[in-house]
């Protein structure tokens, strides 16, 4: 099976400007350091690791949003950083990525009805109704009513704006669905109905899913493989079966599973 994703010897470095430094030394930092790693259609992949440790900036190499310093990145086949513009829009297209901090990822400006138009004004050729149809469609889809078109975000809740930010990373149905920390700072209850709703999600949409976040409960709950990063590299990449064995191989993944209290094995059965 050929990857829709593939990563070689990918590399990030990032500048720091001096007067944010509080020394003297380096001011380079290498937030992905030499990554190499391949992800199957229909896989869902968990990507764990520290606050620091490089997972956000990993999963916005995968979806365009930055590009490498070092490596090449090819989704469906294609290196999307030496493609056209039509290029790497259409595999931006293919690719969405559901952003953590909701506040910042939601134009406060904007209804929602706006914010999901958006997408489908710059990837599809709808007419109005035909977008109106398709927003009222997606908001089903993440169980919120079609009256919510007409919301701001300062109205929404914390669960509310999480489901407004999955459709609009659906809207215009994607291959490859990166989320990054989708469930943090959400109730218990809240929680369990995202994951359920990006479990259905990707039975329906057929999608490859890249899952980031740091907390491995989570992750064991909707992914079906674990990668495990720490200062900017890739330490472990296993079944998702052996995180619910408790036998990962690096003493760093050994070390974020002892700090789980309790993982729910059955939760998959």
């Amino acid at each position: 099976m050929n990857p829709v994703i593939s990563l070689k010897n990918v590399s990030k470095i990032f500048h720091r400007r001096r007067w944010l430094s509080l020394s003297d030394g380096n001011n380079i930092v290498r937030a992905v350091d030499d990554v190499t790693v391949s992800i199957d259609e229909g896989q869902s992949v968990g990507l764990a690791g520290e606050s620091g440790c490089g997972k956000t900036t990993l999963g916005r190499l995968i979806s365009g949003l930055y590009e490498p310093t070092e490596g090449t990145v090819v989704i469906n086949g294609r290196n999307i950083n030496e493609g056209s513009r039509e290029i790497r829009q259409q595999v931006r297209r293919n690719c969405r990525m559901i952003f953590q901090n909701l506040d910042a990822a939601l134009n406060p400006f904007m209804t929602v009805q706006h914010i999901l138009e958006e997408p489908l004004k710059v990837h599809t050729k709808k007419t109005k109704s035909e977008c109106n149809r398709r927003i009222e469609q997606v908001l089903e889809s993440v169980n919120l009513p079609r009256s919510f078109k007409n919301e701001y975000p300062h109205t929404l809740s914390g669960g509310e704006k999480r489901r407004v930010s999955v459709a609009r990373a659906i809207v215009v149905p994607p291959k490859i669905l990166i989320a990054d920390e989708p469930v943090s700072a959400l109730d218990v209850s809240i929680r369990a109905q995202i994951i359920d709703l990006f479990q259905n999600l990707r039975e329906e949409l057929k999608l490859t899913m890249v899952f980031i976040s740091h907390d491995l409960g989570v992750l064991n709950d909707v992914c079906d493989r674990l990668l495990v990063m720490y200062d900017g590299k890739i330490v472990e990449d296993a079944p998702i079966e052996k995180l619910r064995e408790r036998s990962l191989a690096h003493p760093y993944s050994r070390k974020l599973t002892e700090s789980v209290l309790q993982i729910s094995v059955d939760s998959r059965q």
